[in-house]
């Protein structure tokens, strides 16, 4: 059942969640059960890999509208914590990152948690990268409320190998043999298939420059704060420099790319620059990428057939402009979306190369 609760107390937990026998685990052991923690002593900390910039705000703010609305389920395993290494009295989230941001931007004052202790005895790297890995397990072990994904998976992993030069064990070698181990331990053989799972250890052993990256989540109501800051020079309709924005996302860029061009073609009739804005959906860096440029692409496609059903329909035919002399009748930039690649220089919008 699930109960709604005050901001200045936990909500009902039933002895079911708090007898339960908790999972075994190679590094941690649990300890006991804390009720009345104040929210200001659990803190999510980027030492483990998948924490804190993985969070996503979209799934926080749903989240939290869940909990106002329909309240928390007595039944739920407690939040997994251990004790800050070095800042006494508090405790770090091992998961349940988007639970606790949530309760956090509710303005919650106390939460309960169960307290886990490290027994390993490879230090406080190790320590940071195994309570990741047990976070991994214990979130693949629930009803997932957000999708896992190939990216967070991979990310997860050239996060883990960055900071100990390892995957699963001090002095084991990182291959194909260790990253499937790897992923069997942290449970993701249960939530992807075999196909997706070499996939996955593929692109751990093969990194290219955009493996791993973390996304910014952004939606239409974040995009147009972000136009605000910028003086006019980007948004919907006319802008700065005579030109006509437009707002793109190109998750299903093969379908609305023909949309696309009608809007091209209608802003130089009415003597517009036009200017197209991307965004994702996409907690995938490479499809982001490769979807605005698919949403281009496809666009050319479609006047390539405008093109030739003139000459069908009139018998007239003309030269068709290149990719690149298309291109240049209008102005694209993309959201600041992947992190370590777009935000380098601290803007909001980035121009990322089209296939011309």
């Amino acid at each position: 059942m699930k109960y709604r609760f005050s901001q200045n107390s936990e909500p009902k937990v039933s002895k079911f969640a708090l007898e339960k026998e908790r999972r075994s685990t190679k590094y941690f052991r649990y300890v006991k059960t804390i009720r009345e923690i104040p929210m200001d002593d659990i803190i999510l900390s980027d030492n483990i890999p998948r924490a804190e910039e993985s969070t996503d705000p979209i799934h926080v703010d749903n989240l939290s509208l869940f909990l106002q609305t329909a309240g928390y389920d007595e039944d739920a395993d407690l939040t997994p914590l251990m004790k800050h290494p070095t800042l006494p009295g508090k405790y770090v989230v091992i998961d349940n990152h988007h639970l606790i941001d949530a309760l956090k931007k509710m303005g919650q004052k106390v939460w309960m948690g169960d307290l886990w202790e490290y027994t390993g005895s490879y230090g406080e790297a190790h320590m940071w990268v195994a309570a990741g890995d047990f976070g991994l397990e214990f979130n693949n072990d629930q009803l997932i409320t957000k999708k896992t994904s190939r990216a967070s998976v991979v990310a997860a992993a050239l996060g883990k190998i960055g900071m100990v030069n390892y995957i699963t064990e001090p002095g084991v070698t990182v291959d194909d043999t260790s990253v499937r181990q790897w992923i069997s331990q942290c449970g993701h053989d249960r939530i992807f298939d075999k196909r997706n799972i070499t996939m996955i250890v593929n692109e751990i052993l093969n990194p290219g420059k955009l493996s791993g990256k973390n996304i910014i989540p952004v939606t239409p109501e974040s995009i147009n704060a972000m136009f605000a800051d910028t003086s006019n020079n980007y948004g919907t309709g006319l802008v700065n420099n005579n030109r006509f924005g437009f707002l793109i996302k190109t998750d299903n860029y093969a379908a609305d790319a023909a949309k696309g061009y009608g809007q091209l073609v209608s802003a130089l009739q009415k003597g517009y620059i036009p200017l197209f804005i991307t965004y994702s959906g996409k907690d995938d860096a490479g499809k982001i990428v490769s979807n605005e440029c698919g949403y281009f692409d496809k666009m050319y496609e479609v006047y390539q057939r405008h093109m030739n059903s003139v000459t069908t329909f009139h018998g007239i035919a003309f030269p068709l402009l290149s990719k690149k002399e298309f291109f240049s009748k209008l102005q694209h930039v993309a959201v600041v979306q992947i992190k370590g690649v777009d935000d380098l220089d601290g803007e909001k919008f980035v121009v990322r190369p089209l296939n011309s």
